[in-house]
């Protein structure tokens, strides 16, 4: 469930994204006039693009492992100023190498945002999978934008105007500050909430990469020899075709949006099927069709490319809950970087066999993307969240004594009753080491029942936090753990916590805590 407050932070952190992927777009812009104004070879212009290209994408996966390790707020401000910083440095740079180094370390800066980045998206949204595709849309709409930025700038001034182009990085730290003055993540509530805390799937995890990187081929292939084939092969005029990767681009920015509107509908396993099932026929109309029609072709395929993009990052999330980070860093990372690393390969059999008969053989690959996610299961749909599954009928918990948790049934194992009233309550906690979230029973104590050992004072029956121990009610929140009958009276506010075995506690904010009543099932 997602606040107003939180929905205006997931717009803010969708527009930093948005400062951030300009620098992707922005690069690859900028190599006619490292070409024509400092005299690079065209080898030379393309070794500082991949300079950039190799740190923005395969280093993610090592910044999302280091961000499930530890908190690090920071980064996501850091990352944007280091993706300005380089960005501005390529253009003022002269000599090749200062260049290149320039390029890779607005690439780090790019491959640091994402994961954190996607983290804090996930965060925001809870459960809801259109605003968590604001994030990816923003990323498209910079990505897109951003040639049209450097021909304003770069184009009629020329390099010396490179500085410009760290502008959007500054706005974007702007609205990085705004997120962090009031923008509380959402609740994705305790029925979501179990189906996050589950252990790792890296089979489903395993297989749903495999699509990712056979989209990433397609769309990366396709995109980077687009304006060649529509100019060579449909007799387009060089605007005209590079208008057709305009569309291109912009078409993704609406596949974005469409995906995660039916995620709300229907489980994203189901949306990615049939996004790859349309696409094969599509790209392959894309590529043989003459014509006018090729131009709609264009549009079409990029959209049906680009639904899945947000819920490859949200399901994978959800595939490892105890590894958001990696989960994330991988998902964006490999979006970029297997195209990048097959772009050479396509290029190398277009000029053996022809630019048409080198591009074909990618209309093949959604379909294989098909075949390895036939079976896959989406964990928010098996556990009740959103994601098109019917919510069975059970219980529905409402307030007490502070804010509702939401939808869902209540799992007997971690039921807590209050006192003689007998009333269930159920309490949602984090596992702070983990990152992750489970529903867990919440019972009040008072604090004339609070004992434990020396190095542990303050534990609340097998709670956690000493500073609770003052509050009128002490909260117990523990995995693995009976729960513990309440001796308290209705109406007085319950302060859920958290504890977490093997160390690296941290003090939480409190929870919803709700108790259960029937509710009907909704089909």
């Amino acid at each position: 469930m997602t606040s107003p407050e939180s929905r205006r932070g997931a717009r803010l952190l969708a527009y930093a994204h948005l400062t951030v992927d300009f620098h992707q777009g922005a690069m690859a812009a900028l190599v006619p006039f490292l070409v024509l104004e400092r005299g690079y070879t065209h080898a030379a212009a393309a070794g500082v693009v991949l300079a950039f290209s190799l740190s923005s994408s395969v280093v993610q996966p090592l910044f999302g492992a280091l961000g499930d390790r530890w908190r690090m707020p920071w980064l996501i401000p850091v990352s944007v100023a280091v993706a300005g910083a380089g960005l501005a440095a390529v253009a003022v740079s002269e000599a090749l190498w200062p260049t290149a180094v320039a390029a890779a370390v607005s690439g780090v800066g790019v491959a640091a945002f994402h994961p954190a980045g996607a983290g804090r998206a996930r965060e925001l949204s809870g459960d809801d999978h259109v605003v968590m595709s604001w994030f990816s849309l923003g990323g498209n709409l910079g990505f897109a934008f951003a040639p049209l930025v450097v021909a304003a700038t770069v184009g009629l001034l020329g390099l010396r105007a490179g500085p410009l182009l760290a502008i959007p990085a500054i706005t974007g730290l702007v609205a990085v500050a705004l997120i962090g003055r009031g923008h509380a993540p959402a609740s994705a509530g305790p029925r979501v909430a179990r189906a996050r805390a589950g252990r790792d799937d890296w089979r489903s995890f395993a297989r749903m990469s495999v699509a990712i990187a056979c989209r990433s081929v397609v769309f990366v292939g396709t995109g980077s020899f687009l304006v060649l084939f529509m100019h060579q092969h449909r007799g387009a005029g060089t605007t005209v075709a590079a208008a057709a990767l305009v569309v291109f681009y912009l078409g993704g920015a609406f596949g974005t949006a469409i995906g995660g509107y039916l995620a709300r509908r229907w489980p994203r396993t189901t949306i990615l099927r049939w996004a790859y099932l349309v696409a094969g026929p599509v790209v392959a109309g894309m590529l043989l069709v003459p014509g006018p029609a090729a131009f709609v072709l264009v549009a079409l395929a990029s959209l049906v490319l680009y639904v899945p993009f947000s819920l490859h990052v949200s399901l994978g999330q959800d595939y490892l809950p105890r590894h958001v980070g990696t989960a994330s860093g991988v998902t964006l990372g490999l979006a970029v970087s297997a195209g990048g690393l097959a772009t050479p390969g396509i290029g190398a059999l277009a000029d053996s066999v022809g630019l048409a008969h080198a591009l074909l053989p990618l209309a093949a690959l959604p379909a294989l993307a098909f075949v390895v996610l036939l079976g896959l299961t989406d964990p928010l749909a098996a556990s009740g969240g959103r994601g098109g599954a019917r919510r069975p009928g059970g219980e529905q918990l409402e307030p007490f004594g502070g804010r509702g948790a939401g939808l869902g049934g209540v799992d007997e194992e971690h039921e807590a009753r209050l006192g003689g009233d007998g009333q269930l309550l159920v309490g949602e906690g984090e596992l702070a080491d983990e990152r992750m979230a489970e529903p867990l029973g919440a019972g009040a104590v008072g604090a004339d029942v609070v004992a434990g050992p020396e190095a542990a004072e303050g534990l609340a029956a097998g709670g956690e936090l000493a500073d609770e121990v003052l509050q009128p009610a002490v909260v117990r929140v523990a995995a693995g753990l009976g729960p513990h009958d309440a001796h308290t009276h209705l109406g007085e506010q319950l302060p859920v916590r958290v504890e977490v075995a093997g160390g690296g506690v941290e003090e939480l904010e409190a929870r919803e805590v709700g108790r259960a009543s029937p509710v009907a099932d909704d089909r």
